[in-house]
Formats: C-alpha cells, sequence, structure tokens
C-alpha cells in the first residue's frame, strides 16, 4: 500500500485495557478477541447503547448524504493515493457497513487510510471519530487492526542494552500505543528483547541484519499510515515521534528514553494527532513574507539530536517562537534570545520544511500589507475593538479600513483593487457591512440644502431636527453633532438666490406701520486672547441647562438668534477641564476623585478643535461621552485622549447688562429709519445690479443695499424688524451695552484737505444691518456712503485741479527761462 502522506492519524482502535493490565503483569500469552457481529457500546448522554451500524445509519441520515454519493467520493479520495476501488464494491461494504457486518468494517477500518477517507467525508471530528473507531476496532481481530505504530530500535540500542531499557520500553512506549505494533531489531538485538516488549497478538517483531535494513523495513511497513518512532528522522514529521536512548548515566537522571513530542503517544492513544496543531496556521509561510534567503546550518544547540531536531522541526512548521543562546555584546555570558524570522527561514529551507511565522510576525506583516494597499485606518486589537470599528463604519465612518487581532486582519469595505491585493494573504477576511449616514453628515447635507435666510426662523434647528427625527431615535446623537460641528463654525448655510422685484418687496412691507423692534445678536465674536465667545439669550441657555448638558450651554446658534425685549443676554467663555489641562501641559493628571467631579452633569465630550472634516474623531468622541459609556469610563478615556485636542468644555457664563433706554431708543431710529427708506423709494432713484442686489439712494449722501429673497417655507410669518447688534464685550470694558454702540457703526461720507497735508474724513453713524421679514419675504438693509454727492467734494477736487495747472504753468516757465539762457551763450 503507498504512502498516505502526511494524513492525521485517527487513533483509538481496539480495546486494550484489559491486555495491558495482563500484558504489565508479565502475561505474555495471546489475549484471544472474541467478537460478537451485533457488539454495542454504551454511548454517553443517549440513555442506551449504539452499534457501529447504527451510528453509521444515524451519521448519514444527520449529513444528508446517499449512499451512492458516498461511494462516489469514497473512491475519488482512494484514487488521489492510487488506489482503485469498484463503485459496487464500496456500494456493497456500505449497506453492509449499516448492518454491522465484520468484512464491511474490516474493509473500511482495517486501513487507516480507508478509514481516514471515510470519516473525513461523513464529517466526523472529535469524540465521534473516536467512538467510531473503538467500535470498529471491537469487531476486528488483532490481525486484522491496522498497524499504528513502527518503533525502529535499529539504529538506537546498542545489543545488551536493551535489557535495562526493556521495562521502561514496554511500559513508556510498546504498551503505549493501543493497537497493532511493529518492532524493528536487528540481529544483534534480537536475544536480548524479552516477552514483555513483545505481547502476543499487539506487537510483531520484524528482525533485520542492520539499521540500514532497518530504515528501509521501516519506510515500508510505515508506508499506509502508521506512526514511526525512531531516531532518525522521518517524513512527514506529523507521523514521526523522535526517539533518543539516554541511558542512565550521571548527566541525566529519570527516563532513558527521551521522545518529542513527550505527549505524542499519549495523542495517538486518545485519537489524535501527535502534534497539537492548527490547520488555519498552514498558510503563514515566511516564504510569502519574505524573498531570497539562502539556506543556512542551524546549530549543534537546536538540531543536534533527534529530540532537538524533532522540536526544531516542529516549531519552524508550526511558526511557534524559538529562543537559542547568544553570547552577549561587550560582556562575559549569554542570554536567551529569540530567534529572527529570516534565520528561521533559513534553517527551514536547509531542512527541507517550509518555516511558518509566529502570530505576531504574521500580524504585524498583513497590517503592513494593508498599508501599502492604500488603507489609511489600520489598527492593532482584539474582538472589541473590532467590533468598535465595525458600528463606527455602520453609522458612516471612513472606509475601508483595516484591524489586525493576533494572526488575522479584518478589512471592512474595502475598493475591489485593495481586495484583489490582499485576497491571496492568509488570515484576512473581508467584511463588507450596510453603511447609514451619520449625524454629522445628515446635518452637513441638511444645511446645505436650506438657506441662510430660511434658518433665520430656526436658529437652533430645533424644527430641522423635528422634522428629519420625528421619533427621537437619533436625537443624542444629532445633538452631539450640531455642538461639534457648530462649536468650530463648520455648518456654513448657503444665501438664497435674490429676488429681481426687491422694489415691490421692499414697499409692501414698508406700507405698514414699523412692528415692535428686535434684535439679531451675532453667534460669535472673537476676544483679545483669541477665545471663542459666544452671546446667547438668556432664555436658550436656561433652557439648555435644564436639559441637563451643561457643556451645550455656549453652543453657538447656526444664524443670529432674535432677542426681544422680554430676554436678555449672556455671554460664555469656553472653560476646559482643570485636570485635563493639567494633564495636556505635562503636570500631575488629575485623580479618579476630580475626573469624577468634573464629568459629573454631562452628556458629550466636545472636541477643543476643529473636528469637521474628521468623521471618525466625531464618531469616537460620541461613543466615549458619558450618556453612551457613563461617566467612570468617560473620564479615564478622556484622560487618555487630552493631549490630541478631544476633552469636555465647561462655560463660564456672565450676564450682558443692557441700558434702560435702549428699547426706546432702538424703536426711535427704527421708526426714523422707516421713514427714510419710505422717501426714498418714493425718489425712484435706484438700480439693481447683476446679482440682484437693490441700490436705493437713500439721500444726505447714503445709499442702501437691498438684498430681497422669498422662502416659501417661511409663508404666515408676522412681520418682524430686528437690527443686527454687536455688543462691546473686550475684558477691559465692562459688559453693558448702549443703544448706539451696539446697533450702528460708521461710514465716511466727506473728505477735507486740512493744511495741504491731512485729511480729514467725516463720518455718519448708519445701522450695521436691518433685517425685515413677513411672510415669505426676507429683506436685509445694509448702509454705505456716496461722497461724490457732497460740495465739499466737489470743492475739493477742484482745489486739486488747480494746484495740478498751477505746477505745470510753472515748469513751463521755468523751462523757458532755461532755455533763453542757453540761446544767450
Amino acid at each position: 500500500m503507498g504512502c498516505r502522506g502526511d494524513c492525521n492519524l485517527p487513533g483509538l482502535f481496539g480495546d486494550p485495557p484489559l491486555e495491558l493490565q495482563q500484558s504489565k503483569r508479565g502475561d505474555t500469552a495471546s489475549i484471544p478477541c472474541q467478537v460478537s457481529l451485533r457488539r454495542s457500546v454504551n454511548t454517553p448522554g443517549t440513555g442506551g447503547t449504539v452499534t457501529i451500524g447504527e451510528r453509521f445509519i444515524r451519521t448519514l441520515e444527520v449529513r444528508g448524504i446517499k449512499q451512492t454519493a458516498l461511494a462516489a467520493q469514497f473512491r475519488e479520495h482512494a484514487s488521489r493515493r492510487q488506489r482503485e476501488f469498484a463503485h459496487e464494491t464500496v456500494e456493497s461494504h456500505i449497506s453492509r457497513l449499516k448492518k454491522g457486518e465484520v468484512a464491511a468494517v474490516r474493509f473500511f477500518f482495517s486501513d487507516l487510510a480507508n478509514a481516514s477517507d471515510l470519516l473525513d467525508i461523513l464529517e466526523v471530528v472529535g469524540d465521534e471519530r473516536g467512538a467510531f473507531l473503538k467500535e470498529a476496532g471491537a469487531l476486528l481481530s488483532p490481525e486484522d487492526r491496522p498497524l499504528l505504530a513502527v518503533v525502529d530500535l535499529s539504529d538506537c540500542l546498542p545489543g545488551r542494552a536493551i535489557l535495562e531499557a526493556c521495562e521502561e520500553l514496554a511500559d513508556e512506549i510498546v504498551l503505549a500505543v493501543p493497537g497493532r505494533v511493529a518492532l524493528i531489531v536487528t540481529t544483534e538485538q534480537r536475544p536480548y528483547l524479552l516477552p514483555r516488549c513483545t505481547p502476543e497478538g499487539r506487537v510483531c517483531v520484524e528482525t533485520v541484519s542492520d539499521s540500514d535494513r532497518g530504515r528501509s523495513r521501516t519506510l515500508q511497513l510505515a508506508s499506509d499510515g502508521a506512526v514511526v518512532v525512531s531516531g532518525r528522522r522521518f517524513d512527514p514529521i506529523a507521523r514521526w515521534i523522535a526517539l533518543e536512548w539516554r541511558g542512565n548515566s550521571y548527566a541525566h537522571v529519570g527516563n532513558s528514553f527521551a521522545l518529542s513530542p513527550e505527549q505524542g503517544l499519549a495523542r495517538l492513544a486518545s485519537g489524535q494527532a501527535i502534534d497539537e496543531v492548527d490547520p488555519a496556521t498552514a498558510g503563514r509561510g515566511l516564504d510569502t513574507l519574505l524573498k531570497d534567503i539562502a539556506p543556512a546550518e542551524p546549530p549543534e544547540e537546536l538540531a543536534g539530536t533527534p529530540v532537538a531536531l524533532r522540536t526544531l522541526l516542529a516549531n519552524l512548521t508550526v511558526g511557534r517562537e524559538i529562543r537559542m543562546r547568544r553570547s552577549r555584546p561587550y560582556q562575559y555570558g549569554t542570554h536567551e534570545a529569540i530567534v529572527e524570522k529570516e534565520l528561521r527561514a533559513a534553517w527551514g529551507k536547509y531542512l527541507g520544511v517550509r518555516a511558518l511565522a509566529t502570530p505576531e510576525e504574521w500580524g504585524e506583516a498583513l497590517l503592513g500589507r494593508a498599508k501599502e494597499a492604500g488603507i489609511s485606518i489600520t489598527t492593532s486589537g482584539d474582538e472589541k475593538d473590532l467590533a468598535i470599528h465595525r458600528a463606527s463604519v455602520e453609522r458612516g465612518g471612513s472606509v475601508p479600513r483595516a484591524v489586525q487581532i493576533g494572526a488575522s486582519l479584518h478589512v471592512l469595505n474595502t475598493t475591489d483593487i485593495v481586495r484583489d491585493r490582499l485576497s491571496n494573504l492568509h488570515g484576512v477576511q473581508f467584511h463588507d457591512l450596510a453603511q447609514r449616514e451619520n449625524a454629522a453628515v445628515r446635518l452637513q447635507r441638511l444645511v446645505q440644502t436650506i438657506p441662510i435666510e430660511a434658518w433665520l426662523d430656526d436658529p437652533y434647528m430645533d424644527a430641522a431636527f423635528a422634522r428629519i427625527d420625528p421619533e427621537r431615535k437619533d436625537r443624542d446623537e444629532l445633538e452631539f453633532a450640531r455642538a461639534a460641528l457648530l462649536l468650530h463654525n463648520e455648518l456654513q448655510p448657503p444665501g438664497a438666490p435674490l429676488a429681481k422685484g426687491w422694489k415691490e418687496l421692499l414697499g409692501r412691507i414698508l406700507d405698514a406701520c414699523p412692528p415692535v423692534v428686535g434684535l439679531r445678536v451675532a453667534p460669535r465674536r472673537a476676544q483679545k486672547d483669541s477665545l471663542d465667545l459666544t452671546l446667547l439669550p438668556t432664555c436658550e441657555v436656561d433652557r439648555r441647562v435644564a436639559c441637563a448638558a451643561v457643556e451645550l450651554q455656549g453652543i453657538p446658534a447656526l444664524v443670529a438668534p432674535r432677542i426681544s425685549r422680554d430676554s436678555s443676554l449672556s455671554f460664555l467663555t469656553p472653560v476646559i477641564i482643570d485636570g485635563v489641562r493639567r494633564r495636556t501641559y505635562g503636570y500631575d493628571p488629575p485623580t479618579h476623585h476630580e475626573l469624577m467631579e468634573a464629568f459629573k452633569g454631562l452628556r458629550f465630550l466636545l472636541p477643543t478643535s476643529a473636528v469637521g472634516s474628521n468623521l471618525d474623531e466625531l464618531i469616537s468622541l460620541f461613543d466615549h461621552s458619558p450618556s453612551t459609556i457613563g461617566v467612570a469610563g468617560t473620564a479615564l478615556w478622556s484622560l487618555g485622549r487630552s493631549a490630541i485636542g478631544s476633552t469636555v468644555i465647561g462655560w463660564r457664563r456672565e450676564a450682558v447688562v443692557t441700558h434702560p433706554q435702549f428699547w426706546r431708543e432702538a424703536d426711535l431710529m427704527l421708526a426714523a429709519m422707516w421713514i427714510a427708506l419710505r422717501r426714498a423709494l418714493d425718489r425712484r432713484s435706484s438700480l439693481t445690479l447683476h446679482d440682484g442686489t437693490g441700490v436705493l439712494e437713500m439721500g444726505g449722501h447714503l445709499i442702501a443695499l437691498v438684498s430681497a429673497t422669498i422662502i416659501e417655507a417661511a409663508s404666515g410669518h408676522p412681520l418682524e424688524a430686528d437690527f443686527w447688534r454687536e455688543p462691546h464685550l473686550f475684558k477691559d470694558d465692562p459688559l453693558e451695552s448702549h443703544a448706539v454702540s451696539s446697533l450702528v457703526h460708521d461710514v465716511g461720507s466727506h473728505t477735507a484737505l486740512t493744511s495741504g497735508y491731512y485729511f480729514t474724513r467725516s463720518q455718519v453713524e448708519v445701522p450695521r444691518k436691518v433685517l425685515l421679514s413677513q411672510g415669505s419675504t426676507k429683506i436685509t438693509l445694509t448702509f454705505m456712503a456716496t461722497p461724490w454727492e457732497s460740495r465739499v467734494e466737489r470743492a475739493f477736487a477742484a482745489g486739486i485741479e488747480g494746484a495740478i495747472s498751477g505746477t505745470l504753468l510753472a515748469e513751463e516757465a521755468a523751462q523757458r527761462a532755461r532755455d533763453d539762457d542757453s540761446d544767450d551763450e
């Protein structure tokens, strides 16, 4: 029968405990095998006994395999190992095996290769596989049972030394194999081989003339798949247990025989492969990572004896870490160091085996290949980290990304090009996840589709949230995204197209009397130390505080919010939590108690730097917010990330004092402007620019710029008139706002020349900006000066012309005088 190659041996054949006990008592008599055709065995968990036929029928039913299909697959497996069976023969034996007949059991189970093929096709593994083999072995005579092991002693022991090793040889090697064993000895050794090592019916002794013939006979007997126990290398090593005779020398106290692997025979007895090998490691070849490696002979320390060589081969072929003693540079003595992958690959090439990478080496290599393929988000972690990245991707995070876990690489939502580059690497798993839009992306798109004029009626975006999230499923995430983006000015609505009929729209509004004046306050303003400040109506700040989110107090509005005389202003300055700031600047980190106090009452983590373009950072911040993982977990996470500018923000709140006469003066200012606009429209002195902006002459050297839009969504809105307010809020001035200083600014209207060197500019105060709204109409008014209409300017221009003319006449007279002087000469 040909060699089966590196098949994993099925183990437990027969039922040897009685034989083993008798053998250990020194009984060398043959144990007759009394076989019952319908012998049954106890099956744990079934509450009864099951015959091999019943077990076979049940397995066929569970797997859903028909008898004809099983026969065809078995013949295909056999042909791969150059064994040919007629289809009728195989199918006939399958029918007999269902009945538990010994002939069928002998056909399938007396040959290890046949048994392995049958059980592999049926996908029988673990305890169920062992049960099949036990029951089959119980039905077979000792002569029919397959040869499980070949023990080659022909080059291991000198002749008489076998007497010293007899007891240990019997107990630890020969009788440890629960099946038929072949013992190869030389003619010199045979007389010293005691009967205890050769129980009849289980051990057959092969006598050869010398060790070379012993080698040949060992290879011949092992060709059907038996395990070889020998001091000489046997390939494949998956069927080689290295045997080494050490004797009872002073240097070695203990067993005279050394085996590698030490538990190889015990694993064979329990139906397992002699090496504990993960089949998934087979693809981690160092030849995939390294090119042009020259072979190198391993040192004596690692390959000088059969046991050392077998251990080295096993470590190389399963990708296990190898250590070797090395001299310390510039020091006496040696130390153990891990052998580099390049050297292990060279040893494997010399020994003729494929060296594998360790899980750590393979994982690092996979991560490097992912970066080379263009995946920018790559990280190492565990299953928990992978779950976090999966959740991030499903919520709209950046892709593709790769997460390395041990020797595996998980690639999320990659492109076809990257998939082609990585698909041939072992351990790469691709995940195609459905993505939904993240809250930040939804908000950015929403803001871009609605003009800024429409947001004037919903500056805090509450109405928009109610429309896009009516069931409040994503309200926390939307609230966080709005705060993070507005905090760093990442939401910029576009302007609506201007209406060409601005005069009619403005006239329709001015036909009514002016309404109660209102204010529009700029959402934010930079202070002297570059801190971003926020101005909000006090009622809005109180509403946010009541929502148990103190960090949202100072988040600006999307557009300028409206203030009426019934509400005041609050001025808010951002304050980074002291404990996190101490960590950032290298001082002692805050205590756990300090962090818990700092994060008390918070719902979100807000960025201290602009992250609008970094969607993954926004997702990570939200995932670690107090509302998601609790205050304790958030505090520790934020402490570790504070150095990259992602932490929580608090606010210092101060009131903006308004002068008692403010609203009275604002009403009068609006009335005066109302009259002036009516007169300007009556004079019919205006024009329209190419972009739709109206230019209206106001008189008094001023013109008004009119931007009119029609917002359909705002229909039915009452008449409103709001001044744009910019309070004086510098730290060295009191927080007090006066009507004139907060609503107006100066524009130059006249320029005069003084003493020929200095210009004096006259200025006039005009409103900064005025917002008029009625129904669907929104109108914005700004003002600028028209100095060309001033008499002073005309006189100044005439003076310039006279000065220029006088200078030219003087130069001409001087030139004539020089010419006359030259003629006289």
